[in-house]
């Protein structure tokens, strides 16, 4: 679900950067290698978007502080308030945790049961609008993925078998679920 901007978000007319929300969708540079004729392999990403969403926070607070930024251009904290961050954060804990938990060998089904909880957690939290953010955008969409894709890689599952004995392809394995 894409929710409309919180109210009074500044426009960026003369920002000397363009505003995250009003980018196009970047061209997928990050997959690594191709499986098939029509998926890719995303880069493997261990660190949380959430992680990434703080960073960014930080940088334009520093940029704002050094008088580099014009107030009415800053916008991260619009896009990702503390309560969407702090529930962003819950879900991939609470996900890592679940992997954590599997046996050394676990069975498909019980990978694709740890993918729908976070995928359908992720869609309670895009939902949300008392979270205050402005819904997940492609850039966000891509690092959730590429994040839980990564995270099954880290604990050993073969995401490209898991999806071929599956009917899908690695780049799909959320795509049951996700509303993102």
């Amino acid at each position: 679900m894409i929710r409309k901007l919180p109210a009074g978000l500044p426009t960026i007319a003369g920002c000397p950067r363009p505003a995250r929300h009003t980018q196009a969708p970047v061209p997928h540079p990050r997959w690594a290698g191709v499986v098939s004729d029509r998926a890719y392999v995303p880069r493997m990403k261990t660190t949380r978007p959430s992680q990434k969403w703080r960073k960014a926070i930080a940088e334009e607070a520093r940029e704002l502080a050094a008088g580099t930024l014009d107030p009415e251009c800053a916008e991260m904290t619009l896009l990702y308030p503390e309560p969407l961050i702090r529930a962003v954060d819950d879900v991939l804990a609470r996900y890592e945790t679940e992997l954590a938990g599997l046996p050394n060998r676990p069975s498909d089904a019980e990978v694709l049961r740890a993918v729908e909880h976070v995928v359908v957690a992720l869609n309670g939290v895009d939902e949300d609008a008392e979270l205050g953010g402005s819904g997940f955008d492609t850039v966000d969409r891509e690092d959730l993925f590429e994040y839980i894709y990564g995270s099954l890689v880290t604990h050993g599952v073969d995401v490209p078998a898991l999806a071929a004995r599956n009917g899908m392809e690695p780049d799909e394995i959320t795509d049951e679920w996700r509303e993102w």
